[in-house]
């Protein structure tokens, strides 16, 4: 068994990181098709002008329709790994990564607080995203 972490294609730190955590460089498998970088330091503002406007349009149409964004914790774990194994099955039965919430329980411990962060999208008690 393995656990293949594959970092943002941009990501300057994560050879430093992982090699701390013990994990060892290869190039196994390509599992991230495409890459979004947003520099979110400039503020929320700043990201939504930057956004088309019907996007801004429905960002703040759901948020007075009571939409919710929240930052997750450990304990939301179980909550992501159903939402990515929906994703998985709507792809066409996709091999979830990590496979298992016990692996991905131990990248959250590898990682977190400094390099993995968990942001869900809440709807009347509901999380959607």
């Amino acid at each position: 068994m393995a656990t293949i972490v594959q970092p943002p294609d941009f990501c300057r730190q994560a050879g430093r990181i992982l090699e701390g955590s013990a994990f060892a460089p290869g190039a196994l498998v390509r599992l991230i098709e495409a890459t979004l970088v947003l520099d979110v330091r400039c503020g929320p503002e700043s990201v939504l002008a930057g956004m088309r406007a019907n996007t801004r349009n429905e960002v703040r149409q759901s948020l007075r329709r009571g939409a919710r964004v929240r930052e997750g914790d450990e304990r939301d774990l179980e909550t992501f790994f159903g939402l990515m194994l929906a994703t998985c099955r709507r792809q066409g039965n996709v091999k979830p990564s990590p496979s298992t919430i016990e692996a991905l329980r131990d990248l959250w411990r590898a990682f977190h607080p400094r390099h993995i962060r968990l942001t869900f999208a809440d709807h009347a008690g509901e999380t959607l995203a």
